[in-house]
Parts: C-alpha cells; structure tokens; sequence
C-alpha cells in the first residue's frame, strides 16, 4: 500500500516582492556599465626627471604615441610591455597607416641607461617615425 504524504507547500499567489532581485540587478549593472573605471589599467610608474615642458614640444592636434622605458629598461608600448621586434613592427604599422602618426613620445625613468636610450632611439628611427619627443616632467595624460 503506497504512503501519501499531505503537501505543506503551495503554489504562491501573493504578490511578488521585487526589493530582492533590485538587490542583485543593481550591483550587477553598476559593475557592468563602470567595469573599466574600477580597474587599473596595466603599465608601470616611471620617476621622470623634471626639466620642460611636454606640451610646448608638440603642435596642437598632432596625433603622436607614447613609448615608456621603466627602470628595468623594459619598452611599454600602449600600456602594454612589448618586445623591440615587435615595437620595430607596431611602429611601421601606425607610421604607414591611416592616422599617419609621425611623432613618438619618450618617456624614461630616471634610472635608464644612456644606452639603452639610445638603442630604442634608432629602432624609432628605423620605423619610419619622423619626430622623438623625449618627454621631461611629467607623465603625458590626455593624449589623442
């Protein structure tokens, strides 16, 4: 003889209370829409030595780049690091493409070498780049 057991539960038929999911939606849609303001973006801090002014190098609504050289003489290129075959290739792409970028902004750490300034120095100039802007002070922002 099969048991029957009586049912507590029942089918709901109140009002449904919408605080909960508003709970969840929320922080969910906060984090979605300013997901790229939370995180920081990748590159390193360079300690530049103070002695110009940047903006006074450039012409106003000149497109350049800006290439970084750390303290551990390591090449961030577009807040990425980067290998110099592969800034020697990225070079030639943007100097011969659309926006015809013909200036490249060197930012160096204090600590860098000469030489290894003077090595990236001439893998700009093999690119096809026009104008080194050797950047002095501090870090360019607002570019483009």
């Amino acid at each position: 003889m099969p048991l029957k057991f009586q049912r507590t539960t029942r089918i709901f038929r109140g009002q449904l209370d919408v605080a909960p999911l508003f709970c969840v939606l929320f922080p969910l849609a906060f984090f979605t829409v300013f997901h790229h303001l939370l995180v920081l973006p990748a590159g390193t801090r360079l300690t530049l030595t103070a002695t110009t002014n940047l903006p006074a190098a450039l012409s106003p609504g000149e497109p350049f780049e800006i290439l970084s050289i750390d303290h551990h003489e390591r090449l961030f290129f577009e807040n990425q690091p980067i290998e110099p075959a592969s800034l020697l290739e990225r070079l030639r792409l943007i100097a011969a493409g659309p926006r015809r970028v013909r200036t490249v902004v060197l930012e160096t750490d204090a600590a860098v070498r000469q030489g290894r300034v003077q090595e990236v120095v001439s893998l700009i100039r093999a690119s096809g780049v026009e104008f080194i802007v050797f950047s002095a002070g501090t870090p360019v922002t607002g570019r483009r």
